[in-house]
């Protein structure tokens, strides 16, 4: 699960579209699910992609 995860939100080559319907699909996994380890393993390897998650999270918390 991670892995797809990491290979969604990853910046390389995505659409736009894409990156952000897996960022909203990744932000409610995220606040439901129970595997905490499967949120961290998904965006662990890549820094980009880390940041990338954490201002969409972000701008999603301010904007609620």
């Amino acid at each position: 699960m991670s892995g797809l995860f990491s290979r969604l939100l990853s910046v390389d080559s995505r659409p736009a579209l894409v990156r952000h319907v897996s960022l909203e699909m990744f932000a409610s996994f995220a606040e439901l699910t129970a595997h905490e380890s499967v949120v961290a393993d998904s965006i662990a390897a890549d820094g980009d992609t880390r940041q990338t998650v954490v201002d969409f999270l972000s701008r999603v918390s301010v904007g609620s």
